[in-house]
């Protein structure tokens, strides 16, 4: 596996606009089953798990965090995003980017590794034990502070990133006495909660920091709620079904208002509130590998190829952009919203690792589109 990182230069003409930055293998990679890996991550032997576990390109194996103290400091100093310093702190925004963390998950000996983005992704803290059993999935909150891992042992595990104090905070009893970890506030990643209530294996996770919500779901069609930083179950619920056991859930994606958009193995589309009242429901016509927000639409990508703009309210598709020549669409990326009033840009990886890039809102007729190789 390799990683490859690039600059965005969105002022600077149409065809030269994003440029290579580094293309790094981890450090320590022969800890991770490559011959085995999936466009997503790396993946347990075949010969330790039966095939349902391997990682397909909607399991989400990888995510970059800045570091929860890092983006404390940023917010608590009134970082400008053009990264010029507000206040007496040295630490800037390109600073705090350049020390970016690549947290990862789905190797062979069921651990999560931490890489640092700046030293050649130097290995800076591997955990193994979090769960028993290979982890299949994880999500990093918008405070880049915690994270959510999800396992093949029917948990989901709440972490904290970089950020000692939220780490001896949050830690509850059975973290520090069952699982032997008590959190002494000197590791980069600290297991805090286990969360219970599923009793097949963790297929999909989101989570949001403001509205303290974590949202699993898992091969037998449920879906729970817990509390963030408690730890606590508040409840569970199920798509719809007409008949027979419910499908197994995709993917799950957490609105900050709290509406809940889950996307079903059998192809359909529902949003619910984060009460478990369900808002709309909709055939989606084709797997969904990734799922984001933009303002009041949920911007969807799949197998056929075509990124579809759906309104939040009755997942009815108002805008596609078809990109159906470059294969199935395996993941997107939206500008982050603190970063306006800058242009926003929707960023699209697909299978022949074409990245496009739409430079006007999506959700507008006509969109201005480029294509970029990134083959790593």
């Amino acid at each position: 596996m390799s990683v490859g990182t690039y600059r965005w230069f969105p002022s600077a003409g149409p065809n030269n606009r994003l440029r290579m930055d580094k293309l790094r293998a981890p450090v320590g990679r022969s800890s991770s089953t490559s011959r085995t890996a999936t466009k997503r991550g790396s993946v347990i032997p075949p010969t330790s798990a039966d095939t349902t576990s391997i990682l397909s390109p909607s399991s989400t194996s990888f995510a970059v965090s800045l570091g929860g103290r890092a983006k404390e400091e940023l917010r608590r100093n009134s970082i400008a995003y053009t990264s010029r310093l507000m206040s007496g702190s040295d630490l800037t925004l390109a600073g705090a980017e350049a020390s970016a963390l690549l947290v990862s998950c789905g190797y062979w000996d069921h651990g999560v590794r931490v890489h640092g983005l700046d030293n050649n992704l130097r290995v800076l803290a591997t955990e193994a034990g979090g769960h028993r059993g290979p982890i299949l999935c994880l999500a990093v909150a918008q405070d880049d502070a915690l994270m959510v891992t999800g396992g093949e042992d029917c948990t989901c595990r709440v972490w904290v990133v970089d950020h000692s104090d939220l780490a001896v905070a949050l830690s509850d009893g059975y973290v520090q006495t069952a699982l032997g970890s008590a959190n002494t506030g000197e590791s980069v990643l600290s297991c805090c909660h286990v969360l219970w209530g599923h009793e097949t294996p963790i297929t999909c996770v989101a989570l949001d920091s403001s509205l303290d919500v974590v949202i699993s779901g898992s091969r037998e069609g449920k879906i729970c709620v817990h509390t963030l930083r408690r730890g606590e179950f508040v409840r569970f619920f199920t798509p719809p079904v007409s008949g027979g056991t419910p499908p197994a859930i995709a993917r799950v994606a957490l609105h900050p208002t709290g509406t809940v958009v889950v996307h079903a193995r059998d192809q359909s589309l529902h949003a619910f509130s984060v009460n478990g009242v369900r808002l709309a429901s909709v055939n989606a016509g084709e797997e969904l590998y990734d799922l984001q927000f933009c303002n009041e639409f949920v911007v969807t990508g799949g197998t056929r190829g075509q990124v579809c703009v759906r309104s939040l309210s009755d997942l009815q598709i108002q805008s596609v952009v078809d990109l159906s020549r470059h294969g199935p669409v395996h993941c997107l990326a939206l500008t982050n919203p603190e970063l306006n009033p800058i242009p926003q840009f929707l960023f699209v990886g697909s299978a022949d690792g074409m990245l496009t890039i739409v430079d006007v809102d999506p959700t507008q007729e006509q969109q201005h589109v480029s294509d970029a190789v990134v083959t790593l």
